[in-house]
C-alpha cells in the first residue's frame, strides 16, 4: 500500500534542502540496495570511469569533495576491489582506475539508476527538474563566492 505521509517545512531553507536531499539519497540508496552499493559509491565509480586513470586530485576536483573526504570515501572502494591504484612505488601521484568487479557493477547499477533518474523526473517534470538544476548550481556557486572573499 503506497501511504503518503504528510511533510511540514521548516523556516530555515538549509533544513529544507538537507531534508529533501537526505530523502533523494535514501530514496537512490533503496533503488540500489540489491546490488550492494550506495548512491555515494555509484556515483565516484561513475566518475572514476569518465577520467581514469586518475588522481585522487583530479577526481576530487571532478565531484566537488575535499580532498580529504573523497580519501575517506574511496576506502571502500579498494576495499571492495572495484577500483586499484596502479601509481609506481614510492611515487605519489595516484593512478585510479575500475577494475573488472567495479566496471561490471557500474553496469548493472546503471539500469536502476536511470530507473530512479526517470521517477523522480516523473515526480518533479521536465520544466521542475530544469528549474531545480538551476537553483541548486546557483546555491552551489553562492558557497564558492562567499569562499573567495
Amino acid at each position: 500500500m503506497n501511504q503518503q505521509k504528510e511533510l511540514t517545512s521548516s523556516k530555515c531553507h538549509c533544513i529544507n534542502l538537507r531534508r529533501a536531499a537526505g530523502a533523494v539519497t535514501d530514496y537512490y540508496d533503496r533503488m540500489l540496495f540489491g546490488l550492494g552499493i550506495t548512491l555515494n559509491q555509484y556515483s565516484l565509480l561513475s566518475n572514476i570511469q569518465k577520467i581514469q586513470p586518475c588522481s585522487v586530485a583530479e577526481l576530487a576536483r571532478l565531484v566537488r569533495l575535499e580532498r580529504t573526504t573523497l580519501v575517506r570515501n574511496l576506502k571502500g572502494l579498494y576495499a571492495a576491489e572495484w577500483i586499484k591504484n596502479d601509481a609506481d612505488p614510492g611515487n605519489r601521484k595516484s593512478k585510479i582506475h575500475l577494475m573488472k568487479a567495479g566496471e561490471d557493477l557500474i553496469e548493472k547499477a546503471k539500469k536502476q539508476w536511470i530507473q530512479a533518474q526517470e521517477e523522480v523526473g516523473a515526480c518533479l517534470g521536465e520544466e521542475g527538474i530544469s528549474h531545480l538544476t538551476e537553483y541548486l548550481l546557483a546555491l552551489e556557486q553562492l558557497n564558492y563566492q562567499h569562499k573567495a572573499k
